[in-house]
C-alpha cells in the first residue's frame, strides 16, 4: 500500500469515527475499498460499501496537482441550484480527500446511439444553461478563460503534437502564420459572451442514474465563451455525428442558451466551430501529453477523430488558407503516415 492511500484510509476511519457511523479500523477500510478507473488527471476513486444498500466514493486528490477546493465550492453552489452533481460529504482540501456521492458506474457514452442521442442531448442542453446561468461562488472565484489561458492551451498543439509527436521543426514563417491562426480563434472565444463553462462537458464526464444525467469533473470550470461547452459535447473526443447532424443539433438547441439570444444561428455557428477548433487543437496536444508523460497510450486511440475535427474546420475556413496548405503538405503526410503505420501493425 502506497503512503498516500494508508493517510486517506486514516482520514475515512476518522471521519467516521468522529461521526459514530462505523467503527471500522484502518486496517479493515484498507481492505474495503475497490479501486475504479480514473481519468486523465491525477485523481484515484475508490468505492467503499459503508453498509450492503450503501456505498460511497472516496477520492484521493493530490493537492500539488489537483484543484479539490474548486470542485467543493463549485459542487456545493451547483447542487444549491439545482445542478445534478454529486453530494460532498466530507472534504480536506489541504490533503486532497474527499468522500462523495456514488453515482454508479453508468457513463452516458456508452449508452448513447442515434436513437436516444436526441433525448439525452436535450437534457444536457438543460443542465448547460443551468451552468451558464450559475451564481457566484462562496470564498472561490472563477479563472477567466482569457487570452493568457488559451494561448497557453493552443501551445500544447505546437510543442506536444507537431514538434515532440510529429517530430515537425516549424521554420519562422509558419510559427507566424500558425500564431496568426491562434491569435483569430482567441479573438473569436473573447468576442462571444462570456458564461460560466464547465471546460469539459462531454459523455465522459455526463453519468446516468434513473435515466436521468448527472454532472462529475467540473473543477476545471472558468468564465469563458458561451459555445464552448456545446462543443465538448456535440463535436466529443470520443465520440463522431455526422456534421450536419451537429449543425442540425446547435440550430435546434443553441436558442435555448440566454447569453446566445439575439445572436443570429449563423454567427453562433461560426463561433462553435473556431471554438470547437480551439479545444480539437489543445486536445491533440493533451492527449500526446498524456502519452508521453503519464504513459496513458489509451488517449492515442482518440486522435483521429479530433484530427478530422481540426481539418473540418480549417480546410473549410477561408480565413486558414494558408495553414489549410501547410496542413496538407507537411503536418497531414506524416499524421497520415503515422496512422497508417499503426493500423497495419
Amino acid at each position: 500500500m502506497d503512503e498516500r492511500y494508508l493517510k486517506l484510509c486514516l482520514w475515512l476511519h476518522d471521519k467516521y469515527v468522529d461521526q459514530r457511523v462505523l467503527s471500522n479500523t484502518q486496517h479493515e477500510l484498507s481492505k474495503q475499498l475497490t479501486p475504479l478507473q480514473g481519468d486523465a488527471s491525477q485523481r484515484r476513486y475508490f468505492r467503499w460499501d459503508i453498509t450492503p444498500q450503501r456505498s460511497v466514493i472516496a477520492v484521493d486528490a493530490p493537492p500539488e496537482v489537483e484543484n479539490t477546493t474548486a470542485f467543493v465550492a463549485i459542487a456545493r453552489q451547483w447542487q444549491l441550484q439545482g445542478i445534478p452533481v454529486p453530494e460532498i460529504f466530507f472534504a480536506d482540501s489541504q490533503q486532497g480527500f474527499l468522500l462523495i456521492e456514488d453515482l454508479g458506474d453508468q457513463l452516458l457514452l456508452p449508452l448513447l446511439n442515434q436513437d436516444n442521442a436526441q433525448y439525452y442531448y436535450g437534457q444536457a442542453f438543460n443542465i448547460l444553461q443551468q451552468i451558464q446561468q450559475s451564481t457566484s461562488f462562496t470564498d472561490y472565484s472563477l479563472p477567466a478563460y482569457d487570452q493568457i489561458f488559451l494561448q497557453r492551451e493552443l501551445d500544447l498543439f505546437h510543442e506536444w503534437f507537431v514538434v515532440e509527436f510529429l517530430k515537425i521543426e516549424l521554420n519562422a514563417i509558419h510559427k507566424k502564420m500558425l500564431q496568426g491562426m491562434f491569435e483569430q480563434i482567441i479573438d473569436c472565444a473573447l468576442q462571444q459572451p462570456q458564461v460560466v463553462v464547465h471546460r469539459d462537458f462531454h459523455a465522459r464526464n455526463l453519468m446516468v442514474t434513473n435515466n436521468a444525467l448527472r454532472v462529475i469533473d467540473f473543477q476545471g470550470a472558468v468564465e469563458g465563451p458561451a459555445t464552448y461547452d456545446a462543443v465538448s459535447l456535440l463535436k466529443d473526443c470520443y465520440i463522431c455525428w455526422p456534421i450536419d447532424q451537429v449543425k442540425q443539433w446547435w440550430f435546434d438547441w443553441s436558442n435555448s442558451l440566454t447569453a446566445l439570444k439575439g445572436f443570429s444561428p449563423e454567427q453562433t455557428w461560426q463561433w462553435f466551430q473556431w471554438v470547437g477548433l480551439q479545444r480539437h487543437l489543445k486536445v491533440l496536444g493533451l492527449f500526446v501529453r498524456l502519452f508521453k508523460r503519464e504513459n496513458k497510450a489509451r488517449y492515442l486511440q482518440d486522435l483521429p477523430l479530433v484530427v478530422n475535427y481540426v481539418e473540418q474546420v480549417i480546410l473549410s475556413e477561408p480565413d486558414f488558407a494558408d495553414i489549410a496548405d501547410w496542413w496538407q503538405d507537411e503536418l497531414q503526410p506524416r499524421w497520415l503516415s503515422y496512422y497508417h503505420s499503426k493500423k497495419d501493425s
